[in-house]
């Protein structure tokens, strides 16, 4: 009888020292995640934007590109796969005198109104104290013929060119973001997303 009371205690022991160390887990975790609401952030640039894998950055117009370029292009169309690749530029600064921090974070990239891809940056992202900048790139890829279903040749292309700023038109770009940390096995969001555009 004695062991079987010495047994319990242990195990009632064990849970309680189990519950506090969560507890002050989640109050640290807490913590974080305040701070990161009070953090700033800006939609610096796009950048690497490459279409089919041509880099199409650096030319003035469709027409300057190479005829090999054109022509992978016109290939990549007809193939039903017309993958648009960019680098969505982030920075981050922390107001407060101790570093803030996240899990993971959720995003929706938007062209021209259109959510053109979301995803998850699922690694640790730290954000130093009293405003020091925090770069946070994001990798973007869609296929624009799934992304652009029923538009003509011309449309779809030049949507990947007004990204590039070598179109008719200048891209309207957005991206929502929303931080998240973990709590034991569960991720906790930040309530609703931050949309963050590039500025004029």
């Amino acid at each position: 009888m004695k062991k079987h009371n010495l047994k319990r205690r242990i195990i009632i022991k064990s849970l309680i020292s189990f519950v506090l160390l969560f507890s002050l887990a989640s109050c640290t975790q807490l913590l974080e995640l305040s701070r990161m609401q009070q953090c700033n952030f800006k939609f610096k640039d796009v950048s690497n934007i490459r279409l089919s894998n041509i880099n199409i950055q650096n030319i003035n117009s469709f027409s300057s590109l190479r005829f090999a370029d054109a022509a992978k292009l016109l290939a990549a169309y007809s193939s039903g796969n017309l993958p648009l690749t960019f680098t969505l530029n982030l920075e981050a600064k922390n107001p407060n005198s101790m570093k803030a921090s996240m899990n993971g974070l959720e995003w929706i990239a938007i062209i021209d109104d259109i959510e053109v891809a979301k995803g998850n940056v699922s690694q640790s992202i730290v954000i130093p104290p009293n405003n020091v900048s925090t770069e946070i790139p994001i990798s973007v890829s869609v296929n624009l013929l799934e992304v652009l279903s029923g538009k003509s040749k011309t449309t779809i292309l030049d949507f990947g060119m007004n990204l590039a700023g070598v179109g008719n038109n200048k891209s309207r770009v957005k991206i929502k973001i929303k931080p998240n940390i973990k709590v034991g096995n569960a991720y906790l969001p930040m309530p609703g997303y931050i949309t963050l555009s590039p500025e004029i």
